[in-house]
């Protein structure tokens, strides 16, 4: 549903999604935005060879001259491929509860006032009290409007896993 229609059901429906589960993250908008995004990193930009060319060139042939050249080249890139990502996407709905493991929960579902020295560099915040962290989730938009490529990403949607997480969650919570 869209984003103004979950945020409207939050009282009728609750929803849980498990860590990076794709099945949350997939809607006929993510899969136009991925064929956006294909098209673009394959077409020719003005006489140039194609952008997916020129990440090779770059990097394979003549490399970077320092990290800052390489951090600029490949965050112009990330926001052009941006720009392709306007579809119409739908989201999980009602109330939204997120369940993260390995002790982590986002860093931008934190306070501004949280320490970054805990942080670790992959977008997350070590916490020590649990195995899993159980958050809602306020904002769809701000978590689900891509989807995140993992190595769990299926296996994360699968009924036994959610089934046994729960419990766990379950036991833990007073």
């Amino acid at each position: 549903m869209s984003a103004g229609l979950s945020k409207r059901a939050k009282t009728l429906v609750t929803s849980v999604a498990y860590r990076n589960d794709v099945i949350c993250r997939l809607s006929i908008g993510h899969v136009k935005d991925l064929r956006n995004v294909i098209a673009y990193l394959g077409s020719k930009k003005a006489g140039d060879e194609s952008i997916t060319g020129s990440i090779f060139t770059k990097r394979l042939l003549r490399g970077f001259s320092n990290d800052n050249e390489k951090k600029e080249f490949f965050w112009k890139i990330r926001k052009a491929v941006h720009s392709q990502m306007v579809a119409h996407k739908l989201y999980p709905a009602g109330r939204l509860y997120w369940i993260i493991g390995k002790d982590r929960i986002p860093c931008h579902l934190q306070n501004d006032d949280v320490e970054e020295k805990n942080w670790v560099h992959d977008g997350y915040k070590r916490l020590t009290e649990h195995k899993y962290n159980m958050v809602e989730v306020t904002d769809v938009e701000k978590i689900f409007s891509e989807i995140w490529f993992s190595r769990t990403m299926l296996l994360d949607h699968c009924p036994f896993l959610y089934r046994k997480i729960l419990s766990k969650l379950s036991e833990i919570q007073p």
